[in-house]
């Protein structure tokens, strides 16, 4: 495999389509030696052993979650800064990885939340069109 523009690490990762999307995170700044947060959006194509750059984020961060949603790219919660004591974060925010609306902010999570694990889960519906969790009719 390649290696993307920057190494990274504490980074977030999702699969969408053939692509491995990989945001935010930190790399060490060769002259200074400090943490600078990655502000970029790299997308590894799997059988053109490329990486191309997608997009850059609002909000640099890492130890942050995320999930893919339709064509969302969602970001949630994660660390936004090293230097400060209360650097957690519950921002949400979201990019259309078919490329056409951007980022935009979303409701943010209800508490600062870092470390942890986003997944999209399919709910198969019925055939009468009844919410299998529920049993609800969906519209």
């Amino acid at each position: 495999m390649v290696p993307m523009s920057i190494p990274r690490a504490d980074h977030s990762m999702v699969v969408y389509g053939d692509r491995l999307v990989v945001c935010g995170g930190w790399y060490e700044d060769a002259a200074t030696g400090t943490r600078v947060l990655a502000e970029s959006v790299e997308a590894y194509d799997i059988a053109a052993n490329s990486w191309t750059p997608v997009t850059t984020v609002p909000t640099p961060r890492y130890h942050a979650g995320v999930a893919v949603l339709g064509s969302w790219l969602y970001t949630v919660g994660g660390f936004h800064s090293d230097t400060t004591f209360d650097r957690a974060s519950g921002v949400v925010e979201r990019f259309d990885l078919d490329g056409s609306l951007g980022w935009e902010e979303v409701q943010p999570y209800p508490q600062d939340v870092w470390e942890h694990v986003c997944c999209t889960l399919f709910v198969p519906r019925c055939r009468d069109d009844l919410d299998v969790i529920s049993d609800k009719t969906l519209m």
